[in-house]
């Protein structure tokens, strides 16, 4: 299991293969965080394990071989969920359009 520190300094991320590994750091903090909010919880559920530093309280996650910080993904995640919600509209717009032109179809003038 990886564990992460964050030097106090720097706030530079480091991800290291043991607990003894991230011991030997001078300077630096590691913890786990817990979960908080809605895009956590995504991330926790794609695999991502959430930490926080205790000096300067930032939020970040480990998703798969890389570091994403937390109001990075939030900002991504508000894009996305945007973007799904125009796409609904214009998907719905024209489903209403297509039935009116099929009803207006089906009416035919009496002869």
């Amino acid at each position: 299991m990886l564990t992460f520190t964050i030097e106090n300094e720097t706030n530079k991320i480091t991800a290291h293969a043991t607990a003894q590994e991230a011991d030997a750091v001078p300077n630096a903090e590691r913890f786990r965080s817990h979960r908080k909010g809605l895009t956590e919880r995504l991330l926790f559920f794609v695999g991502a394990r959430v930490r926080r530093c205790r000096a300067c309280d930032v939020r970040f996650a480990r998703l798969f071989s890389s570091t994403v910080y937390i109001d990075d993904a939030r900002r991504v995640l508000r894009r996305v969920a945007i973007v799904l919600c125009m796409a609904t509209g214009v998907v719905l717009v024209l489903i209403t359009v297509l039935r009116l032109i099929n009803e207006q179809a089906a009416i035919r003038p009496s002869d």
